[in-house]
């Protein structure tokens, strides 16, 4: 209806956003935005759900063992946030402490580093299991316990 009208009267509509190219550096600076959100949420969810006497690695392999491909996605979806969001942090800790640095050149090309680095932390923790382990010197933990029926 907007539309309809400025066109009545003659009026060029104002473009969106979206008709606008983003700067590389913008869409670091969004994409650090989301991942924060992101990572706050997801543990902030997960916390919560713990101290409410949720037990989170059971549910996690309930969920591995019945999505197909939830283990590689799971893995990526934290895994390149947190790497993403450390690196614009350490980046904006070093553009602050050295501000000669920071012109548009420098931003742009660190920018795409940033998101290249880690799409590419994020791919390689889906191939990456970590065990679990027993403390060295200690026994194997028998659940069995004996009676003692005096």
């Amino acid at each position: 209806m907007l539309r309809e009208k400025q066109e009545l009267l003659g009026r060029p509509l104002s473009p969106s956003v979206t008709v606008y190219k983003q700067p590389v550096a913008a869409v670091s600076s969004i994409t650090n935005r989301v991942c924060g959100i992101a990572l706050a949420l997801g543990f902030g969810a997960a916390a919560t759900a713990a101290c409410a006497g949720e037990d989170i690695p059971s549910l996690i392999h309930a969920m591995q063992d019945s999505i197909p491909g939830f283990t590689r996605v799971s893995k990526f979806a934290v895994a390149y946030p947190f790497v993403y969001h450390w690196l614009a942090g350490a980046r904006h800790y070093v553009w602050d402490y050295a501000p000669e640095l920071v012109n548009m050149n420098v931003a742009s090309k660190s920018s795409a580093v940033l998101l290249t680095a880690a799409a590419l932390a994020g791919v390689a923790a889906t191939d990456m299991t970590l065990l679990p382990t027993k403390p060295p010197g200690r026994a194997a933990r028998n659940d069995t316990k004996e009676v003692d029926r005096r």
